[in-house]
């Protein structure tokens, strides 16, 4: 695979839909299921966390235009659908559980009488959203756009975000490297420029080749063989435990984007998981 630079020049010459400046977007190249119900199912899921952590969608590339011929045939059996979603801050927000722009509406009981138990429950609940709208809207486009894909995905296990940021993005598949940029037909357009490539061959040992877990991720391009992947696995969900609280999210729950190891069998997926975290 590689991972570029995000190459605004081409997307705003390929969306049918209008971009922010650069840096005030997010995009991010998803493998979904090629089944049409699943598919929709996982787009819906999409939609509800953006609205949920205060993104709006502004649009989809689908299906990613791609040459399927290319690949080998136990690739063509495990291709999944492939296609880009871009995401911005959203000027409003509602609540799912987490903010409301509506206050609570608490009223006294009768004249001159104290509010009943109930009210001051409205109430109580009216402050905590207050707080975590005030919260949230402190969050910088990077830090919802990582607790959005973290949210996905952990609820569906059916899809996989190859990236999902405003920096950058990662095209990579089940193939050999010649069969990359004749895959991928943005790869083949003069207008898609950047200013980083990092590009990565697997050679796969303690793990079966597959879609996802081929290289570059999130954050790294790693050949892996770390000989300590039990052990840091432990450490991991030991520090987990202790993790309640960081500047960057604010008051969130982190309980909200735990486990860390999204376990898809790759030692250097374990250690994407952990840097993209930092």
């Amino acid at each position: 695979g590689i991972m570029l630079s995000i190459p605004d020049d081409y997307f705003r010459a390929t969306c049918p839909f209008a971009l922010p400046p650069l840096g005030e977007y997010g995009v991010g190249n998803v493998f979904l299921p090629q089944q049409q119900v699943s598919r929709d199912a996982c787009i819906s899921l999409f939609e509800r966390m953006a609205k949920k952590y205060g993104l709006k969608i502004l649009g989809w590339r689908m299906p990613l235009p791609v040459n399927s011929q290319v690949l080998g045939p136990y690739a063509q059996t495990t291709e999944p659908f492939i296609a880009q979603v871009f995401m911005a801050v959203s000027d409003s927000m509602d609540e799912d559980g987490l903010h409301s722009d509506a206050p609570a509406n608490v009223a006294a009981n009768g004249a001159g009488q104290p509010a009943t138990r109930r009210n001051r429950r409205k109430a109580a609940a009216g402050l905590t959203r207050s707080r975590s709208l005030a919260a949230l809207q402190s969050y910088s486009l990077e830090t919802r756009l990582f607790i959005v894909r973290r949210a996905v995905s952990l609820r569906a296990s059916e899809l996989f975000i190859c990236s999902f940021n405003s920096r950058t993005i990662t095209y990579k598949g089940q193939f050999k490297p010649d069969q990359l940029f004749e895959y991928y037909l943005d790869l083949k357009s003069e207008q898609c420029t950047a200013y980083l490539a990092i590009v990565h061959s697997r050679f796969s040992t303690n793990s079966f080749p597959s879609w996802n877990r081929a290289h570059p991720f999130r954050r790294i391009a790693h050949n892996g063989e770390i000989n300590t992947l039990e052990g840091n696995r432990n450490q991991v969900r030991a520090r987990e435990a202790l993790m309640t609280q960081a500047s960057a999210f604010a008051d969130l729950d982190l309980e909200k984007i735990f486990p860390v190891d999204e376990d898809i069998g790759s030692d250097s997926a374990l250690l994407d998981n952990v840097v993209e975290l930092l």
